[in-house]
């Protein structure tokens, strides 16, 4: 083989190394996690029947005034290295307004709110209105309805949920009766997590060894590959990698087309010198 050819071939092998250097690595998915509450407080009714979904309810009754209740102790063990992609209240929930005896309207908020560093932040609140059958045309002096499986999500523009905060989750569901009479009934709420956890190319540890840094373009990815050459290999291969980043300034966009075209001028060369050889 001659000079040219050998120098061909050094050039291929240098841009192949750098290509599968800069390839990417396997993203982490993003995964789903939903916990239930194992502790709770406030001044609702039955509270500890929050915690799972099986038609046993904690309930309150307020009559012109507020009444909240807490649920925490769900469990989380993420890791400050975890990404929170989104995160969802899920209840399933009842409630019932009366009209007072001098039937005049009423109306019942539910409020549902995540505890941070900082204090409590409502991030939804469910409005119930009864008004007085003769202005409503309704023939019952109470509403009963609900919501089950219902997902509230905490948005960037409620709040910013942190790791931490997951880790020490805190519900609080506070019901509030305007003027006269409302009742409410909790059969569960959970926490729904969204989050990524970082893979091993990104600095977290994936276990035993060393985590690999993903190369940011096929220059980065060339300096790695000679840099775990044998001696040998790379002496032989420094003039020519001078050469490719001096003349080789292309954009990432543009490796395989420049690698293909590279490829294809090689095996012209290595033809031409086989065909050389036959003639000799």
């Amino acid at each position: 083989m001659t000079k040219k050819s050998q120098r061909c071939c050094s050039l291929c092998f240098l841009l192949l190394l750098g290509l599968i250097a800069s390839l990417p690595q396997a993203q982490a998915e993003t995964a789903m996690i939903q916990k239930y509450p194992s502790q709770c407080s406030g001044d609702w009714e039955n509270g500890a029947n929050g915690y799972s979904k099986d038609s046993n309810y904690a309930d309150v009754t307020v009559v012109g005034e507020s009444k909240s209740e807490e649920y925490y102790g769900f469990g989380f063990d993420f890791a400050e290295t975890d990404e929170v992609e989104a995160v969802f209240i899920e209840l399933t929930f009842w409630w019932q307004i009366s009209l007072s005896p001098l039937w005049t309207d009423d109306q019942l908020d539910i409020a549902f709110a995540w505890n941070t560093t900082s204090g409590y932040v409502t991030f939804e609140t469910v409005s119930n209105v009864l008004v007085v059958p003769s202005a409503s045309g309704e023939s019952s002096a109470s509403r009963i309805d609900h919501l089950e499986d219902e997902s509230f999500r905490i948005t960037a523009s409620d709040h910013n949920v942190t790791v931490s905060e997951l880790n020490s989750a805190s519900v609080k569901i506070t019901a509030t009766d305007l003027y006269y009479y409302s009742y409410v009934m909790l059969d569960v709420v959970s926490v729904i997590v969204a989050y990524t956890a970082p893979s091993a190319s990104e600095g977290a540890s994936a276990g035993p060894g060393t985590p690999r840094q993903q190369p940011k373009n096929m220059w980065e990815g060339i300096g790695s590959a000679l840099a775990n050459l044998p001696a040998n290999i790379y002496s032989g291969l420094t003039q020519v990698s001078d050469s490719i980043l001096s003349l080789l300034r292309i954009r990432q966009n543009q490796v395989i087309l420049a690698f293909l075209s590279i490829l294809a001028l090689g095996a012209a060369i290595l033809l031409a010198d086989n065909r050389k050889k036959v003639k000799h």
